[in-house]
């Protein structure tokens, strides 16, 4: 139930990732960003060169300009939005980094540019371009087609650990028992460990020292991939276990 939730509660939200993203940057520095893009495309490296950075400034620079223009197709991408941003506030001054993804003819590309304010001096810190086999939406989008066993023995924990966690809570709260009750509850809620799985790629990690509420969860990153994890559900298993051990026993009806 958690774990459906969150997918159609991220559904939902598909439609703000970038307004998410804008937040991040201000419109001024997502427009200098995209107009750096803009002159690599337009093979104008000469501008890019006098907007770099003194410490990027190197015989190799124009060189690697060339190489980098040979990457980006000259005209007018199909589509254009931001699937990055980071800013960090640094001794020399404000590091921002902004991702955008180019759509040209079902052909896809990331293009990275970082810059460096110091004052109200910006100056270009790094530029990068990549093709992409598709894009981010699709490539971290979630299915179930050509996954693995380890990723359907997953997801069907983290939607039976909660299920099985709710059903404990509610049968907690119905026994009459000796002592306190909320230890028991708390107990419940939380799974021991974490086995997560990044559903774009299938790597496994897993954490022995963690807790996790509910025992599974599903969580994506912006335009990143799905991690699904599951904990066991310790709690809820000895708390059935030794529910009529720990009912209280009534006392019987004094006689008449």
């Amino acid at each position: 139930m958690r774990v459906v939730g969150l997918l159609l509660l991220t559904l939902l939200a598909a439609c703000n990732k970038q307004q998410a993203l804008s937040r991040l940057v201000p419109p001024a520095d997502q427009a200098r960003a995209a107009h750096y893009v803009d002159l690599l495309r337009a093979r104008q490296l000469d501008a890019i060169e006098e907007a770099a950075d003194p410490s990027i400034r190197t015989p190799q620079l124009k060189a690697n300009l060339e190489q980098l223009a040979t990457v980006l197709p000259r005209g007018t991408p199909a589509s254009a939005k931001l699937v990055g941003a980071q800013v960090a506030a640094m001794p020399e001054g404000t590091r921002t980094d902004v991702v955008f993804e180019y759509e040209y003819s079902r052909k896809w590309f990331l293009a990275n540019v970082v810059t460096l304010r110091k004052g109200d001096a910006v100056t270009l810190l790094g530029l990068n371009v990549r093709s992409i086999p598709e894009s981010l939406e699709q490539r971290h989008g979630f299915g179930l087609r050509g996954k693995s066993a380890v990723h359907y023995v997953v997801l069907a924990l983290a939607v039976l650990f909660p299920l099985l966690t709710v059903y404990a809570l509610a049968a907690c709260a119905r026994t009459k028992m000796r002592g306190r009750k909320w230890p028991w509850m708390i107990f419940i809620l939380f799974g021991v460990g974490t086995f997560a799985i990044n559903w774009t790629t299938g790597d496994v990690q897993i954490w022995l020292l963690s807790f996790q509420l509910f025992s599974a969860s599903a969580t994506a990153a912006l335009y990143g991939p799905w991690i699904v994890s599951v904990s066991l559900p310790v709690g809820a298993l000895v708390f059935l276990l030794r529910r009529r051990a720990l009912a209280a026993v009534e006392s019987p009806a004094p006689a008449p």
